[in-house]
């Protein structure tokens, strides 16, 4: 294992590390726009009454 003297000078070359800008506060969130209630389904339509059987035609 290499003995590695600290002479500091990696340290002195090394530009001092620049503050961290203070985080900028996010955004309050915008609030979620509330559901538009969904339309009321439209009635199905009633079923059409099946038109009455024709009478057969009595018998002669």
């Amino acid at each position: 294992m290499r003995t590695v003297f600290w002479t500091g000078t990696a340290d002195a070359a090394s530009p001092s590390p620049s503050p961290s800008p203070s985080s900028s506060p996010s955004p309050s969130p915008s609030p979620s726009p509330s559901p538009s209630p969904s339309p009321s389904p439209s009635p199905s339509p009633s079923p059409s009454p099946s038109p009455s059987p024709s009478p057969s035609p009595s018998p002669p």
